[in-house]
Formats: structure tokens, sequence, C-alpha cells
């Protein structure tokens, strides 16, 4: 079962609680949440506007002790802009820089 192709797609229609059932399922199921699962359930937390939410998403990542990928910061980045929050959005530039990432075109379409 691709969890977390079902995640992408849940994450694009921003559907928070079929997400969060689906992630339950495959932790019960005896799968353990990778950087792909975390970038889909940022994702779903910025497209609707919860941007906090999304944060959390990030950090439970880092305390899982996965990789964080530019496109951790790029989703958490998105979540801010789309509310018109460019001082978060800029803010989670910065984290993103001071964790030792390179701004891309990616980094400055966001904001």
């Amino acid at each position: 079962f691709a969890y977390n192709t079902l995640l992408k797609h849940y994450a694009s229609e921003a559907q928070v609680e079929k997400a969060e059932s689906l992630l339950e399922k495959m932790q019960e199921d005896g799968v353990t949440p990778d950087g792909t699962t975390y970038l889909q359930m940022i994702r779903v937390a910025g497209a609707t506007g919860d941007t906090e939410g999304a944060a959390e998403w990030l950090k439970r990542l880092e305390q899982q002790g996965e990789a964080i990928w530019e496109a951790h910061f790029h989703a958490v980045m998105s979540g801010h802009a789309k509310l018109g929050d460019m001082e978060g959005a800029e803010a989670w530039f910065r984290a993103m820089l001071d964790a030792g990432f390179r701004p891309d075109l990616v980094s400055f379409n966001i904001l």
C-alpha cells in the first residue's frame, strides 16, 4: 500500500482529517513515517493555513531523527506565503539558511 502517495493526494486536496487518519493507520500497520511522509503532513497543514501545525510536523521529523530536506522548509514557507504572512515565510527562509541549505529558485519563488 502506497501510504505516501495517498498522503500526497490528501495534501493536494487539503484533507487534514484523512491525512491524519491515514498516518495513524500507517503506524498501526507498523510502517514508520519517513521524510516523504512528514513532507506531506507539512503540506497538508500549510494548505489549510495551519502554519503552526506545519512547523510542529517539521519538529516531529527532527525529533524522529530523520534527515530534514530543503523541501520541508519550502512547505512551511509556502504555508506562510499562502496566508500573506511574508514575515513568517522569511523567518523560515532564514531558518533554512541557518540549517545549512542554499536557497534555490523554489525558495525565491515562494518569497
